[in-house]
């Protein structure tokens, strides 16, 4: 595991997420050039984040697991990069730093 320190915006790095429900349904797909990440919901499909390929390991990582450590993104990501999806990540409502 990397070292932990404080990140530029001066917040512990890297943080903890999980899922907001246990029962969600969450999908990684990878189109061309970009990848996103979808909840299943009742009405089908909702796109919650959508990237570049960089980040493909990172967002399917995301989609296989309820909890885990930005440490754990796989790829070779700098720690700018976790930040910045974990922060977006969060920012979907689908997964909640803890």
């Amino acid at each position: 595991m990397r070292e932990r320190g404080l990140c530029e915006y001066g917040s512990p790095s890297p943080f903890f997420l999980r899922r907001v429900h246990d029962d969600l349904v969450v999908r990684h797909r990878a189109d061309g050039f970009r990848v996103a990440l979808a909840a299943e919901t009742e009405l089908g499909a909702v796109t919650e984040l959508v990237t570049n390929e960089a980040a493909s390991g990172a967002l399917a990582f995301a989609a296989a697991h309820r909890q885990f450590l930005l440490d754990e993104l796989p790829g070779s990501l700098t720690l700018e990069e976790r930040l910045a999806i974990g922060i977006a990540l969060e920012e979907t409502g689908v997964f909640e730093r803890v």
